[in-house]
């Protein structure tokens, strides 16, 4: 018998070493095209974040990112719209924004995206005409900066995230934006001479961590966690700005507080989790500090493990619960569109699809699971034809 026990010890030291390497693989998740939910034309809300409330991230396997006590300043709505230019037959989407022009006034962008099974990434943009008065500046009403609008096309596309997405993978860029101006200043002899501000990015991507990521519901009913993979961008961006076909005088740069070949070192990280039509979390950290947060507001649709159900748009029953492999989901449907009902593992696997048609009112579906599905805790969504999250809940499976 004590021969025995060196053997049992052994097996069951094997056994357990095992079961945490299947753990720690299984709890591994992969976003999928499916997952990412962008769709045209439609509002996407998100949510800026106090910079102050929150901290930077940790890299590897098995995180637990908690920012449940975040603090949301206020909400914000854009699009991605559908649209294309000649020069970028590639572009199927537009995203139209605002940066500043050398810091001294803002203009207008629009982004021309790629949306494929394989990536969503930027192929090119074009910058608006601005023209500004630089009295401000040099006191002298006459002064002026003219830009010139102008088509940037990018020698290779700059990928937001790809396809399918895994812990490990990782991607480069590098793409230079030139904006095209004018500039009139007396006290420098300048009147309308042409320039140009160069901007040369060097960007690195690789997803360094998994994890359960845990953020405040924007409706304040609680927080939610979902499982998350975090892309880790690391960027160098090198300024460089030029007169006359010349390098800027230090001078002009000074007045302007521009810095010629001024290097900044940038980490964005950006969460993905499935679902969404973006991050749940983007954080932009420059020399080691937080500078710009955001979080989606679509982590509110997002089934989570301590969101009261009370919450959701509609009540609904689960009956029998726990089940045998057939149960009746219950609800009171109130549009006469088609919903979708999804079926969820604990690993967060879609097991299970299936199309609710019919009028506004009183619903009992039948769902059956899979003859090979396994027992366990199982998580049910309904949504409308719109991607809302109308009810959520659990059944079990014996």
């Amino acid at each position: 018998m004590a021969f025995a026990i060196p053997i049992i010890m052994k097996y069951f030291t094997f056994l357990i070493t095992f079961l945490l390497i299947s753990f720690q693989l299984s709890a591994q998740i992969t976003v999928e095209r499916s997952d990412y939910t962008l769709t045209p034309d439609e509002d996407i809300v998100g949510w800026v974040i106090e910079e102050t409330s929150i901290e930077i991230p940790n890299d590897g396997p098995n995180q637990t990112w908690d920012f449940s006590g975040i603090t949301l300043d206020y909400s914000y709505t854009y699009q991605k719209n559908l649209g294309s230019n000649p020069n970028l037959p590639e572009a199927t989407l537009t995203d139209s924004t605002s940066f500043p022009l050398l810091d001294i006034a803002p203009q207008q962008v629009i982004f021309y995206e790629e949306l494929t099974e394989d990536y969503h990434s930027t192929v090119g943009r074009y910058n608006d005409a601005v023209l500004s008065t630089l009295q401000a500046f040099t006191g002298n009403s006459g002064d002026s900066l003219n830009a010139q609008p102008n088509l940037v096309i990018y020698e290779e596309p700059s990928v937001f995230v790809q396809f399918p997405l895994n812990y490990g993978d990782s991607w480069s860029s590098e793409l230079s934006i030139d904006g095209n101006y004018s500039v009139t200043i007396q006290s420098f002899g300048l009147d309308h001479v042409p320039g140009n501000a160069v901007g040369h990015f060097d960007i690195t991507k690789t997803v360094t961590g998994y994890g359960n990521l845990i953020l405040p519901d924007p409706e304040g009913a609680g927080t939610i966690s979902v499982e998350a993979l975090m892309v880790k961008e690391n960027a160098t961006i090198v300024d460089s700005f030029f007169l006359g076909g010349q390098p800027a005088p230090l001078a002009l740069l000074t007045a302007f507080g521009l810095e010629q070949g001024k290097t900044v070192n940038r980490i964005d990280y950006g969460f993905y989790a499935k679902g969404l039509p973006r991050t749940a979390l983007f954080i932009v950290v420059e020399d080691g500090v937080v500078i710009d947060a955001h979080m989606s507001d679509d982590v509110k649709n997002l089934v989570s493990s301590t969101r009261d159900e009370n919450t959701f748009h509609l009540a609904s029953k689960v009956f029998p619960n726990p089940t045998n492999g057939m149960f009746q989901l219950e609800f009171e449907k109130n549009d006469g569109s088609d919903w979708t009902l999804e079926l969820y593992n604990s690993t967060g696997q879609l097991v299970h699809q299936q199309i609710i048609n019919g009028m506004v009112g009183l619903k009992m579906v039948n769902v059956q699971f899979d003859a090979n599905a396994a027992m366990g805790i199982y998580q049910y969504r309904l949504e409308n034809a719109k991607g809302q999250l109308m009810s959520a809940g659990k059944v079990v499976l014996e």
